[in-house]
């Protein structure tokens, strides 16, 4: 009996505890922010006193003008709020280092904090807020998710009262881009294994009938993000356009020919010639564009030869022959030239230029030569597009596409000289 009055003793006490735990933390955050906010006001008091002494002081001996100018007083400093009370040495728009504030940022959202930002410059929000809340005239006007709000037309954003969300990290596109609808786009674009970030918010534009080409160094995430575009690998966040509505993966897959660098799981017949009949209807046209494809790409004498026989160069040279001769919306080539010795990467190029010219191509490489004619460059770095711009453009402009450049090219692919002078 007397275990029992005990254990039935000690429920009593904890449920007693339990109960007044909340009442108990109201009067010491009550009395905290007490605290505060006296300190604050006789902070303030103490000012106002001072200020009001030294103006009486100043007006008794304005006859004899004193040579030592007045003090302004200070500004009074109000106890309201705690939050306030607490940061009001900080001021986030005073600070110029971006890296500083998105990191402070996220480092209080993955604390658990919840944050209200009042903000008109939202490039570096962007990965920071989940939703943006647009007031006008007192009023919330509209409500964005980071993904929305980045597929808006940059003059609408403008003509909102914003900051691009672009700005600061990219030069302009060249002019002619701009008179390209894009085929497409990305918006907040994201890509995480476990806690490893691959890239984050990627917004990307990649004009109708042009050449975009993506670099960077080994391991900047141009790969994953080229697979995800073509519908091979997931995204984390973020959705991808074509034509201005959501692709999924099974349209992306197949309005965009993913030719990637490993070109061992890449062939399925059992003939080099084959393998640009595939999945097409056996007809004499299509039997002599398959011909002439091989005679430009110089795999004509193997064309009887199994796939799997052919060298590095050779099979990477079939690989985009097969690419052209789908006739896809877009090509992507995923480094698909580094097998190539340089004569050789420049005569295909210049083929593939003459077979692809109306169409849509991404080339991904880390070869500055392959990809220094484009129309736009896009530059990956740590995850993040740091530059967006022509090769001319990017050399004035982006420290981390130079570095590269300087690294592979000759100073007269520096200078812009055409290929074969």
């Amino acid at each position: 009996k007397n275990g029992i009055g005990i254990a039935v003793l000690v429920v009593a006490v904890l449920a007693a505890a339990w109960v007044a735990a909340p009442h108990v933390l109201d009067w010491a955050t009550h009395t905290w922010y007490t605290v505060v906010r006296d300190r604050d006001l006789s902070a303030s008091s103490a000012v106002s006193e001072s200020a009001s002494s030294g103006a009486q002081s100043t007006v008794a001996s304005e006859p004899a003008a004193s040579s030592v100018p007045e003090k302004e007083p200070e500004p009074e400093v109000k106890g309201t709020d705690i939050v306030t009370g607490l940061w009001a040495e900080v001021d986030v728009t005073t600070l110029t280092d971006e890296a500083a504030i998105r990191s402070a940022a996220r480092q209080l959202k993955a604390q658990g904090f919840t944050l209200l930002i009042a903000e008109h410059r939202i490039d570096w929000l962007m990965g920071i807020a989940d939703r943006f809340l647009y007031l006008r005239d007192g009023r919330i006007e509209a409500e964005y998710t980071p993904e929305d709000l980045l597929l808006l037309p940059e003059k609408d954003i403008l003509h909102m009262g914003l900051r691009s969300p672009h700005e600061g990290k990219c030069l302009p596109a060249p002019s002619v881009l701009d008179e390209s609808p894009a085929v497409l786009k990305t918006a907040g674009l994201s890509k995480r294994i476990r806690k490893e970030v691959i890239f984050e918010d990627i917004s990307l534009s990649v004009p109708k009938g042009k050449v975009t080409a993506i670099t960077g160094q080994n391991g900047a995430g141009k790969t994953t993000l080229a697979q995800i575009l073509c519908g091979l690998a997931k995204q984390t966040r973020g959705h991808i356009l074509i034509d201005g509505k959501k692709a999924r993966a099974a349209v992306r897959r197949r309005e965009i020919y993913y030719c990637g660098n490993d070109t061992s799981t890449q062939f399925f017949t059992a003939s080099v010639a084959e393998e640009l009949l595939l999945n097409t209807r056996l007809m004499e046209e299509s039997k002599d564009r398959a011909r002439h494809l091989l005679k430009e790409f110089g795999l004509y004498e193997y064309r009887d030869a199994h796939p799997s026989t052919l060298s590095g160069g050779q099979k990477q040279r079939l690989s985009i022959a097969r690419a052209i001769a789908k006739h896809p919306q877009i090509y992507l080539f995923d480094d698909s030239f580094s097998a190539l010795d340089y004569k050789t990467d420049v005569a295909l190029r210049r083929a593939l230029k003459a077979k692809t010219d109306n169409a849509t191509v991404i080339i991904v490489a880390q070869r500055i030569s392959t990809v220094l004619h484009a129309n736009q460059i896009l530059v990956l770095d740590e995850g993040r597009i740091v530059g967006k711009g022509t090769h001319a453009q990017l050399m004035e402009s982006c420290p981390a596409y130079q570095e590269i450049a300087r690294s592979q090219l000759s100073q007269k692919e520096l200078n812009l000289q055409k290929e074969g002078e």
